[in-house]
């Protein structure tokens, strides 16, 4: 099977009531995975989005009661209350655009910000009116050549400090302060003019900056002087072919910068910037499946007070770190094949007759023999009588239809084929 489908992914998480709620990566399904099983448990299909679309949403973040998503390469804001298990449908955002929308998202009382990577504005949402608005005025920051320029607006991560938003900017060499009580927006200027930056991570009183630019560098801007330290000391054999890190983190005494394209994670002491290789985090020894996603990580965020939590790219393998110890765990979850097969991931529509769809399930590339009888076997897929073929270059319609009689007790376990 497919591994980027069987071996269950996300692009990020919201934390409720000790459990994870994530939009999958390879299809649509909104999951909830308790944190004492780590067992991925489909809740539902988000309505308005294609069922075979992929990367649908990007961040995600809690409001109450409700698990809000924002769209990726999805065209909806994805909403689902935990409270009543009921999804909200929203109006399309940008139907027409083919790149992706929204980078991240910041959450402000009751009040959702998504932050553009390719969409035009920023845009807020007011949860309890369920009230889209648009934010302008970045633009107006740039130089004549920056606005014109195509690419990505703003990095992977945003934050809030004394009611302004820190937004990292990949179009300026600057982070952009939005305030949110005015809608006034600024830019404080950090390094040369080639600069572009991925992170605006606060932790205490200090705005730790990643570069989005092949530039071994760590910024760090004290919030309270204004003074901005840069740290470009790594330790030996540190090198990078682009965009060194995803993602910098909290991690007790240090911040913990991810590796991206940097052939190490590092930790960060926060008083005196010294800088260590982290090697618990070290993929050389993992089997890199074949993707079209450079790096090392998807992400990485905070989850609770204690612990870390990223995904790899190499094998979507999900990675826990305690940020006490150090110690990470490691582990691929799997979602069952027979739930995957009803969130309908692998259905496809066939016309049969006089323009009757007819949902069929198909045995190949994705999906091999005995995961195939297993969803064949499936009550649900029995009784909803789904039409299921067997690639007649594999296996061939005999066994096929011997099996599937077998299966549903039609036949006994002696029964014979002209194939044995």
């Amino acid at each position: 099977m497919n591994w980027m489908i069987k071996n269950f992914a996300f692009l990020n998480f919201a934390e409720h009531d000790n459990c994870l709620w994530v939009s999958a990566l390879g299809y649509n399904g909104l999951f909830c995975i308790p944190l004492d099983t780590m067992k991925p448990r489909f809740i539902g299909e988000f309505p308005g989005e294609d069922l075979n679309a992929r990367n649908i949403h990007r961040s995600a973040v809690i409001s109450g009661e409700k698990v809000i998503f924002a769209p990726f390469f999805g065209n909806r804001i994805g909403e689902y209350d935990i409270e009543t298990g009921e999804f909200t449908e929203h109006t399309g955002i940008g139907k027409d655009m083919s790149k992706a929308k929204f980078e991240t998202s910041v959450c402000v009382n009751d009040t959702i910000y998504f932050i553009p990577q390719y969409y035009p504005d920023i845009l807020s949402y007011d949860c309890r009116r369920k009230k889209v608005a648009e934010i302008k005025g970045w633009k107006e920051l740039l130089t004549k050549e920056e606005a014109m320029q195509e690419g990505i607006a703003f990095g992977l991560t945003a934050d809030i400090y004394n009611d302004k938003l820190y937004l990292p900017s990949r179009k300026t060499n600057g982070i952009m302060l939005l305030d949110i009580n005015t809608g006034h927006m600024t830019i404080r200027r950090i390094g040369p003019s080639h600069m572009r930056y991925l992170t605006a991570k606060i932790v205490g009183k200090q705005c730790w900056i990643l570069p989005a630019c092949q530039e071994e560098q760590i910024n760090v801007w004290d919030l309270e002087t204004n003074e901005i330290a840069t740290i470009s000391e790594f330790p030996k054999g540190f090198s990078s072919e682009s965009i060194p890190f995803i993602s910098i983190n909290n991690c007790g005494r240090n911040m913990l910068a991810f590796s991206h394209m940097a052939n190490m994670s590092v930790l960060i002491d926060k008083c005196n910037f010294t800088v260590r290789e982290y090697k618990e985090l070290s993929q050389v020894d993992i089997k890199k499946e074949k993707n079209g996603w450079g790096g090392n990580y998807y992400f990485a965020k905070e989850l609770g007070n204690h612990h870390l939590l990223s995904v790899s790219k190499y094998d979507n393998a999900v990675l826990v770190i305690d940020v006490e110890t150090l110690e990470v765990t490691r582990q691929i979850l799997k979602s069952e094949i027979a739930e995957i097969m009803l969130v309908k991931r692998m259905f496809e529509q066939e016309h049969r007759g006089m323009n009757k769809v007819v949902p069929i399930l198909r045995e190949g590339e994705e999906v091999d023999l005995l995961d195939f009888l297993a969803v064949v076997k499936n009550d649900s897929i029995l009784k909803n009588n789904i039409y299921t073929h067997l690639a007649e270059k594999n296996y061939g319609s005999e066994i096929h239809n011997n099996s599937k009689q077998w299966l549903k007790g039609e036949k006994n376990e002696g029964c014979k084929t002209n194939f044995e």
